[in-house]
């Protein structure tokens, strides 16, 4: 997992795998938003598919786990703030099992959790095998969090 600003992340990838498709993903994300008002939905950036949310966070016991075997997920906060757990799926209890269409398994219940916030302008990057939860309300009373995630196969 590699979390920092946008503007930092290309020099932490120089030794990271698939860092090509990463820089890639990471430039084209920053073009299109710079160009483009954009409403909640689907986003393609080439070979990459990436989703425009605006969500206000929940209370983090209440929701799932999420792990993926392939897919590197990038996500970006664009407004307020957002927090995120994240685990070892090996220590927890699968609540859905793995579905290959959609490269998603949800689990809940790990022995050791790690906590975060990201404010506007930072991304984190959670490979394959890194179990997170996104749009936890860590700070009580959270207000809406705009966001963009980008799949990079």
């Amino acid at each position: 997992m590699i979390i920092a600003p946008v503007r930092l992340i290309p020099a932490v990838l120089a030794d990271q795998e698939r860092s090509t498709e990463l820089r890639s993903a990471i430039g084209l994300l920053g073009d299109y938003l710079a160009q483009n008002e954009c409403a909640d939905g689907g986003i393609e950036l080439g070979a990459f598919h990436a989703t425009l949310s605006t969500a206000t966070p929940g209370k983090a016991a209440e929701l799932p786990f999420e792990d993926h075997h392939w897919c590197i997920d990038l996500h970006y906060v664009i407004s307020g703030i957002e927090g995120y757990e994240t685990a070892d799926p090996c220590t927890a209890e699968e609540i859905l099992p793995y579905n290959e269409e959609t490269d998603c398994e949800l689990f809940r219940g790990p022995r050791r959790v790690s906590r975060f916030l990201l404010q506007p302008g930072w991304a984190v990057i959670f490979f394959p095998g890194e179990g997170h939860k996104p749009r936890c309300d860590l700070i009580g009373g959270s207000l809406p969090v705009r966001k963009v995630v980008v799949k990079i196969k």
